[in-house]
C-alpha cells in the first residue's frame, strides 16, 4: 500500500512564482516544478521533460497555476525612479517566459489549465492585488488534477486527434 505522500504531490506559497504540472499522457509520468524566476525556465523544464517525453510526438498535458497580477497599478507622473519590476511586476515575465519557452521547444504541449496573471487576482477594498490560488495538489494514484481524471483510455488518445 502506497503512503499518502506518495500519493499526493504538489506546491505551496506560489505568489509571484508559477506551479507547472506535466503529465505524458502515453507514460502516466508526471512531473512538478515550481518556478520562482524567468532565468529558471529553460533549464527546469529542461530537466523535468528529461524523463517525460520520449519523442517529439508524445502527449504532454500542462497545468499553469500561481503568479498574479502584482504590477503597480498606482499612476504616478514622475516615471523616473520606477524599475522594471514596479512596471511589469514579477508575475508577467515569469509567465511570458513559460509560455514563449513551450512554445518553442519541439514537443507537443496541451495547455490544460491556465489559471495565472489576472485569472488568479483578486483585490480587497483598497485595490491590493493578491492571488487567489496559492498551490495545488496533485493525486497521483488516481492521475488525477483538479476535476480532471487522466485514467481513461479514451481521453488519452484526444490531445492526438486535434494535433496540427
Amino acid at each position: 500500500m502506497l503512503s499518502l505522500s506518495q500519493k499526493l504531490a504538489g506546491t505551496d506559497e506560489a505568489t509571484t512564482c508559477v506551479g507547472i504540472v506535466i503529465r505524458n499522457q502515453d507514460s502516466g509520468m508526471t512531473s512538478i516544478a515550481h518556478l520562482d524566476s524567468p532565468k529558471v525556465v529553460d533549464s527546469g523544464l529542461t530537466q523535468m521533460l528529461s524523463s517525460l517525453a520520449h519523442g517529439e510526438e508524445d502527449a504532454l498535458m500542462v497545468h499553469l497555476i500561481g503568479g498574479f497580477e502584482d504590477a503597480s497599478s498606482k499612476e504616478s507622473d514622475d516615471t523616473s525612479d520606477k524599475d522594471d519590476d514596479d512596471e511589469l511586476g514579477y508575475s508577467l515575465p515569469l509567465c511570458s517566459k513559460i509560455i514563449e519557452t513551450l512554445k518553442n521547444r519541439r514537443e507537443h504541449f496541451h495547455i490544460e489549465t491556465l489559471c495565472v496573471l489576472w485569472h488568479n487576482t483578486k483585490r480587497d477594498s483598497f485595490g491590493n492585488a493578491f492571488p487567489v490560488i496559492g498551490g495545488f495538489v496533485v493525486i497521483m494514484i488516481v492521475s488525477c488534477f483538479g476535476g480532471h481524471t487522466f485514467g481513461d483510455a479514451d481521453e488519452r488518445r484526444k490531445p492526438r486527434l486535434y494535433k496540427t
